[in-house]
């Protein structure tokens, strides 16, 4: 999770230790590095169960708020 303060402002989550399933930043800090950070964090927890990566962005327009 990314957070400011006390508000949540980001959410990443990995499953079964090399799957990323969602990476969501709220609209107002979208574009300031916050997915950046976070996917680089998921991804250094991946990387210490297997040595291969594959991304594949997906994007999905007007999804609804996960956060």
């Amino acid at each position: 999770m990314a957070e400011v303060r006390v508000e949540l402002i980001g959410a990443a989550e990995v499953r079964d230790c090399d799957h990323i399933s969602l990476l969501f930043v709220t609209h107002e800090w979208q574009g300031q590095g916050v997915a950046r950070k976070l996917l680089h964090h998921t991804l250094a927890i991946t990387h210490r169960y297997i040595s291969n990566v594959l991304v594949k962005l997906h994007k999905i327009l007007n999804s609804t708020a996960y956060l």
